[in-house]
């Protein structure tokens, strides 16, 4: 065989075993609500979705939420099993943080997933004011922080908490009895 022909044949190798440019591992929050604004006694409902396509294994994986303790308040966690055989370990909240998944398998184990919901979990919002903050992965101590696949951090979720004042309520209430009472005496 020809040097040239040896090194296409290398390169030929080289790329049937490299990974296709799109595969990836990712961990996302998200929420069903686009604008992500609530009022106290709301239930705020997280999603995790989780990517790995492209022949990654582990053999396991956990993440932990931090959420604002004096803002919301955790009311329940659900987490699926990864294909494969990975076993569901007990979800937990401690502190200011809750697992939203944790999971192991028998030994290194590819999972090839795209956009799978591993985990739900939903908090009642508590504050009775205007704030603003945002639920973020935990990142220390290691056990319990994010690991799936490698990936150790992702993007955090921002959220808006709105409740009126109890003076605008009055002052538009008094506005509407005073409009209520000018038409009554323009008849």
């Amino acid at each position: 065989m020809s040097k040239g022909a040896l090194a296409v044949s290398t390169l030929l190798v080289a790329l049937a075993l490299t990974p296709a440019a799109d595969a990836t591992v990712s961990v996302v929050i998200s929420s069903p609500d686009p604008e992500l604004v609530y009022q106290l006694d709301d239930t705020i409902t997280l999603t995790v979705y989780v990517t790995a396509d492209a022949g990654e294994t582990d053999y396991r994986v956990y993440g932990a939420i931090r959420y604002p303790t004096d803002l919301v308040t955790p009311t329940s966690m659900q987490q699926n099993a990864l294909p494969g055989g990975w076993t569901q370990n007990a979800l937990s909240c401690y502190a200011d943080a809750c697992m939203a998944f944790t999971q192991v398998a028998p030994g290194p184990t590819a999972v090839n997933v795209t956009d799978f919901l591993i985990s739900t979990l939903t908090f009642k919002v508590i504050f009775p004011d205007y704030a603003s903050d945002y639920f973020r992965w935990q990142i220390t101590p290691p056990t319990q922080s994010l690991d799936f696949f490698g990936v150790t951090d992702a993007p955090l979720l921002w959220f808006d908490l709105v409740v009126p004042e109890p003076t605008t309520a009055a002052l538009l209430c008094a506005g509407l009895v005073g409009l209520a009472a000018a038409r009554r005496r323009a008849r």
